[in-house]
């Protein structure tokens, strides 16, 4: 991704000299139409960052170790701890369940009751493609 914003910014770079050289910018000018442009330039240029970004990049190793951890069953948050042999919940909740859950890596058994005290949790379509794919390669 680092490398996508790089390229992001060297296009807005050659836009700016661009527009400088062909008289879209005049020196004590109204500056909206080029602060619009500009504004247009990143925002394209984000998104085209974005878009070329795999899903691979967007799981940390704290959640690649949850999904390995669940594979095909369904855990409660205590099975998941013990799986991944952590004894304090809130460190775990804060670094390894929360950003899965945030992240659409994890589904509830029961969504309606986050707090249940049988719930259990699986993986999401979004993580069982991930895992089938970095299986295959």
């Amino acid at each position: 991704m680092i490398s996508n914003i790089r390229f992001a910014v060297l296009n807005v770079h050659y836009a700016v000299r661009a527009a400088y050289k062909t008289g879209f910018i005049y020196p004590f000018a109204d500056a909206a139409p080029f602060v619009e442009f500009m504004l247009q330039a990143l925002r394209d240029a984000m998104r085209e960052a974005g878009d070329t970004d795999q899903v691979s990049d967007q799981v940390t190793d704290q959640v690649k170790m949850l999904l390995e951890a669940i594979g095909n069953s369904e855990l409660s948050g205590s099975e998941l701890m013990n799986a991944l042999g952590f004894s304090h919940r809130p460190t775990f909740r804060a670094n390894y369940l929360n950003p899965a859950m945030e992240g659409g890596w994890l589904d509830r058994t029961q969504p309606d009751s986050p707090r249940s005290p049988t719930q259990r949790y699986r993986l999401s379509a979004k993580a069982r493609i991930w895992l089938q794919t970095r299986n295959e390669a």
